[in-house]
């Protein structure tokens, strides 16, 4: 950013405009951003391939099969048999729910009502198990396509009407698996965001040392988040924009921990540029002028590395690219518009207080907390006189509460540096600290042997690595995609250990009614196949009909079943049968996973590495910084495979996983090797590539340390949500931050770059002299470029 710019952004009278209008917007955007919930789409079925067979055959059954159906189960239990009183409480139930909104017309299937069907020789399935335990009830609930936000009031209708004394009920099927989607998404715009914004708040104040300077990242994330949010439910609700659940809770954490690693960058840099000019406007504009190429670079790769998800064929993975692309293109513009407007508003006291003022804070902190107590106890008096008398009563105690809580920060902030013995507040003239911090020891360190580094370094990143052969991305089943055990796992399971089938889980075959009975019969043979039910007849020649799957449907056993289906009916000569149904979408979204992997990982390392070669104009430099950021991904898959399965205990992995973790850890790892390397670049002209990478390593590696720490926080905050593929991907993720910031960032390319000098700029000659550094050059002071 040019200075002239920046100057302008932070001017004594736009950092105003730009309060007011950041105000106004994010008022507009937050009315929207509420609402995001609500044009979520986590129908599996929406986002596969008009390509795939199970989206073929939907299309094809569009007119006679509602693809908007839920069908559902109730499942009843109890231990040595249900009695006479429980199957006739089954009955009244039936009828009960029959009544409830969003049950379609056929009603509910009994096991009495099954009995009687099967005795007329109607194809249906059996209700009861042989040994009496267990029984369910079969219906099919539809809402049109608010289905996922009618879902949880109807479940808890039905679970208020099910149950059975000293037995118990549980709600599976479709319908089951739904509500307990939905329940596992609960407060995802609420809770997740607080989580998420207290585990960063706590960074911060161990991070900054100050009592206030926490506050201002924390509300230009907030702010950015609903912009961001509202945006993308704009977009989601007039453009057709894809936003499921996954794909809003990962962008708030992005958002939230993106937005933060930018605030620390720019700060830190705010921070040395107050040391050298008395006017905060100016220490403002030469931080913007230095800091925000880095941060762009940055913002730029990770959006575009989202983007690259746009050409996945899953539309679930191509609506993620643009919904996080928008969150990191508004993070970065309130970042280094509305936070340098705040920080030069609040000018150097939000660092703490000047040396020898602690007296004073004092003293202001009492004044303030006292004019807290005073005000609120003026508006509790003004209680119950009146509606307006009691409105301005409350304005009175809401003032008197900022006050109090401006007044403990105050008291609080001496009692941090009177703790930690640090002056917080960078003084003009005052020396940096960084130029003598531990990050410029271990700059020293590595700078006697950086060959001998990097060797050792590499080695033990691939001997991470050797962990991928631990990892299994074939899929989970239902039971094993949550990390607790919710409703509908527990009733699938008592149908499983009792010899029942799903009957909601189906195949469905769509063929020429010539060929109907041949396509039939050629399912004979497919073990784990419920026998075909009726043929149906569609338009154009065509028919169709089902037959249960007896596996979970999601499970690779039943992924099986339906290959061996698929298989079996296209061999079936001039039927045109094609196979779908709710474990064929589940396999189809496999077989596209795996596609979307091979073409995408290439592009995204293919993207980023051009942008690196425009930002460093160099060639060699950006192909160490690929390649060690491939090396910190496969370390992170390697160990979190590990911790996976020996500490975690999860079964698998989700076959969308490698291709998220990948995309995040490359987008997000190059973002510190960007923040190192552009300071490198900026070092080199003055002092040389060996003493640059020093000076560059000391003067980043606090403040990109943090950055990691925050980033990786928030990752790991995914984990509250009961989904084991976030909770895989926030490990992931929060393991490949920190390697990258602890390790690759500071050990592996400091190395490389002291090894190779000059060299690393190749073809440009920007370090001609490229001078071996001296011990005496290594262990002198550190001076950074004014």
């Amino acid at each position: 950013m040019q200075r002239r710019i920046a100057g302008v952004l932070t001017g004594r009278v736009t950092k105003w405009i730009v309060l007011v209008v950041a105000l106004v917007l994010t008022g507009f955007m937050a009315f929207y951003s509420t609402k995001l919930t609500s044009v979520q789409n986590n129908e599996a079925s929406s986002w596969l391939p008009g390509s795939a067979e199970s989206t073929e055959v939907l299309d094809e059954l569009s007119q006679a099969v509602d693809p908007n159906d839920i069908p559902t189960l109730v499942v009843y239990h109890r231990d040595g048999g249900l009695t006479d009183d429980d199957l006739a409480a089954m009955e009244a139930d039936g009828a009960e729910i029959t009544d409830l909104d969003g049950v379609t017309e056929q009603g509910v299937l009994t096991p009495t009502a099954a009995e009687a069907a099967a005795a007329q020789g109607a194809p249906v399935p059996t209700l009861v198990s042989d040994d009496g335990e267990v029984a369910y009830l079969y219906f099919v609930l539809n809402f049109g396509t608010n289905g996922w936000n009618a879902i949880p009031d109807a479940a808890e209708e039905i679970r208020d009407i099910a149950a059975i004394d000293g037995g118990e009920v549980h709600l599976a099927g479709y319908g089951g698996q739904a509500a307990d989607s939905a329940a596992a998404f609960e407060g995802i715009d609420t809770t997740l965001i607080m989580i998420t914004l207290l585990v960063v708040v706590v960074l911060l104040l161990v991070t900054y040392r100050s009592a206030y300077l926490w506050l201002l990242p924390i509300l230009c994330a907030v702010v950015a988040n609903f912009i961001a949010t509202g945006l993308v439910y704009l977009l989601a609700k007039n453009a057709g924009l894809t936003v499921n659940g996954q794909s809003q809770a990962i962008l708030s954490i992005l958002v939230i921990g993106a937005g933060t690693d930018y605030a620390l960058l720019l700060v830190a840099r705010y921070r040395e540029e107050l040391r050298r000019h008395e006017d905060r406007h100016e220490a403002m504009a030469y931080a913007l002028h230095r800091a925000a190429p880095a941060i762009l670079a940055s913002a730029a790769t990770v959006a575009v590395g989202m983007l690259c998800l746009s050409v996945a064929e899953l539309n679930s993975t191509a609506g993620l690219g643009p919904v996080n692309a928008i969150g990191i293109g508004v993070t970065f513009l309130v970042m280094v518009v509305l936070l340098p407007a705040l920080l030069v508003i609040c000018g150097r006291w939000v660092f703490g207080p000047q040396r020898g003022g602690h007296r004073t804070w004092v003293l202001l902190g009492l004044g303030h907390i006292v004019t807290g107590v005073v005000l609120g106890g003026i508006g509790y008096a003004l209680r119950g006189l009146g509606r307006t008398i009691e409105a301005f009563g409350l304005l009175v105690s809401v003032v008197g509460g900022l006050s109090a809580f401006l007044g403990v920060l105050v008291l609080l902030q001496v009692a941090i540096e009177h703790w930690t013995k640090v002056h917080s507040r960078p003084d003009f003239g005052s020396p940096e600290p960084t130029a003598t911090g531990p990050w410029a020891r271990v700059g020293r360190a590595i700078s006697h042997r950086p060959r001998r580094v990097w060797v050792t370094t590499t080695g033990l990143l691939l001997l991470a690595c050797l962990g991928l052969f631990r990892l299994d991305a074939s899929g989970l089943s239902t039971e094993d995609t949550y990390t607790k055990e919710f409703d509908s796992i527990k009733g699938q399971r008592l149908l499983t250990e009792h010899g029942l089938s799903d009957s909601s889980n189906t195949i469905q075959v769509v063929t020429d009614t010539a060929s109907a009975a041949d396509v039939a019969a050629s399912l004979e043979d497919v073990d784990g196949l419920g026998a075909p039910g009726e043929v149906r007849p569609l338009s154009d020649g065509r028919s169709w009909f089902e037959a249960t799957v007896d596996a979970d449907i999601s499970s690779s056993t039943a992924a099986d079943i339906v290959e061996a289906s698929r298989e079996a009916v296209h061999d079936v000569d001039g039927a045109d049968a094609l196979v779908g149904g709710g474990s064929a979408f589940y396999l189809d979204t496999k077989i596209a996973s795996v596609r979307d992997s091979w073409v995408i990982m290439p592009l995204v390392l293919t993207v980023v590495l051009l942008i690196l070669i425009g930002l460093l104009r160099a060639v060699l430099a950006p192909l160490l910084l690929i390649g060690t950021v491939v090396l910190s991904f496969g370390a992170a898959l390697g160990i979190s495979a590990l911790l996976f399965e020996y500490v975690f205990g999860f079964a698998g992995s989700d076959p969308g996983f490698p291709l998220f973790a990948f995309v995040f850890l490359v987008a997000l790892g190059i973002d510190y090797n960007i923040f190192l390397m552009t300071r490198v670049r900026e070092e080199t002209e003055a002092h040389g590539t060996r003493k640059g990478s020093l000076i560059a390593l000391a003067s980043t590696g606090g403040v990109i340390t943090s950055a990691g720490i925050v980033l990786a926080a928030t990752f790991l905050v995914l984990g509250s949500l009961p989904l084991v593929f976030l909770a895989e991907l926030g490990v992931a993720v929060a393991l490949g931050v920190m390697l990258d910031t602890m390790i690759v960032r500071s050990v592996l390319v400091t190395a490389l770059n002291l090894d190779l000098g000059g060299k690393i700029w190749w073809p440009s000659r920007l370090d001609r002299e490229d001078a071996p550094l001296t011990a005496a050059e290594a262990e002198a002071p550190l001076e950074t470029v004014h």
